[in-house]
């Protein structure tokens, strides 16, 4: 019987996720985190690495993701949201939701610092103008009534945004998010992962994610790439106060989107360096991670741009021993859902999910094949999957 994840500490590091896919039974019965005990001082860490899939893990295998994959349980990951397509506000804003939700793209990237100027004006200005509400955080989601609104009027899941923020603010726990993927300084408008570590007034409780965390570079994609000094710094400050830390490997989404001005060579070549630059930020968090109490799950919000794929899930921390990641959503062995992360979050701290989110929860299965075998399962079930929906659409 399979039982849901459970513990008090979380990190959560997101990977690529994509359309659905059964993956083959897995050898051994689930585990369930909360064997390894509950304690109250845990933290959940959500590394976003955006458009990453099993084959090019197989391919450039990072060495700081590769042993944390070999310690984790995996799966391939649906990252099917309210749309018939999934962008980087889709997704994040589907995480946070614990459900099924959309974005309109001409305000979803828009999240800001307080004292940040912006085209609009004093964000702290249009906040208040747009929600009635005086900002205590210093993170703002300038569109969050725009996108509520979209979502009433075009789908019918009943999902709220900010609903894992909001339930985890309930009890006095709090949501960082570090992370920018803008194409040039000073113009936000690509700064989706906040949608993921919002409230539901649309306020985040502490994190960066204004120019400051860039630097100019060159060879990387847009001239731009994540400073490591800042980066590293502001994790630091964020894993010691918070208790989620929603963390983006930007670089991974500015390479992937200029793959469009670039011949596939080179866009192949700037997002395996992306990939490159953004294990060693890894490497770095993973080195503030107490596995006794912590749990690191690594997903991807998105797929890559080419069409729309399976891509990366793992799951690693007290209790959880190497093999399949399932879900109550999928149930089946290596496969879960962009939904099903909010509420195992929220389970982990033995918070209830709010009527809001669909509960449904990540549970890990034990299996002695090594990790190629696994990956080389999941990269044979999403190419079916890709040449099945060609087919039929």
């Amino acid at each position: 019987m399979n039982r849901p994840i459970r513990s008090a500490a979380w990190v959560v590091v997101l990977v690529a996720l994509a359309a659905a896919a059964i993956l083959p039974g897995a050898a051994a019965s689930a585990q369930d985190v909360s064997e390894a005990g509950e304690r109250a001082d845990g933290r959940v860490l959500i590394i976003a690495a955006p458009r990453l899939t099993w084959s090019e893990v197989a391919e450039s295998r990072p060495p700081n993701l590769m042993r944390l994959l070999d310690m984790s349980a995996v799966a391939s990951a649906s990252i099917r949201t309210a749309g018939s397509t999934t962008r980087p506000g889709d997704a994040y804003l589907t995480i946070g939701a614990g459900n099924r939700m959309a974005t309109t793209g001409d305000v979803d990237g828009t999240v800001v610092e307080r004292t940040e100027p912006i085209v609009e004006g004093d964000p702290t200005a249009v906040f208040e103008r747009t929600t009635g509400y005086t900002p205590a955080g210093p993170i703002l989601a300038i569109g969050k009534p725009q996108l509520d609104a979209f979502n009433e009027d075009e789908y019918f899941f009943g999902a709220e945004a900010g609903s894992l923020a909001g339930a985890l603010r309930s009890v006095d726990r709090s949501v960082a998010v570090i992370g920018n993927a803008d194409r040039k300084f000073g113009m936000p408008g690509f700064r989706h992962v906040g949608l993921a570590a919002m409230d539901g007034r649309g306020q985040v409780s502490d994190g960066l994610v204004s120019s400051v965390l860039l630097r100019a570079e060159d060879a990387a994609a847009f001239g731009l790439s994540i400073d490591p000094v800042v980066f590293g710094q502001v994790f630091d400050r964020v894993w010691s106060t918070s208790d989620v830390v929603i963390a983006e490997l930007s670089d991974l989404e500015r390479a992937e989107a200029a793959r469009r001005d670039a011949t596939e060579e080179q866009g192949d070549r700037q997002y395996r360096r992306a990939l490159a630059s953004s294990d060693v930020l890894v490497g770095d968090m993973l080195e503030s991670v107490d596995w006794a109490v912590d749990t690191v799950i690594v997903v991807a919000p998105t797929p890559p741009l080419e069409e729309n794929q399976l891509t990366v899930f793992s799951i690693a921390g007290p209790g959880i021993r190497t093999g399949w990641a399932t879900s109550s959503t999928t149930r089946r062995d290596g496969y879960v859902t962009l939904t099903d992360i909010a509420p195992t979050v929220l389970d982990g701290f033995d918070v209830d999910v709010p009527s809001a989110m669909t509960d449904t929860r990540i549970s890990a299965h034990r299996s002695d094949d090594t990790l190629d075998s696994r990956i080389d399962v999941m990269i044979d079930r999403n190419q079916r999957a890709i040449a099945r929906d060609r087919v039929f659409g």
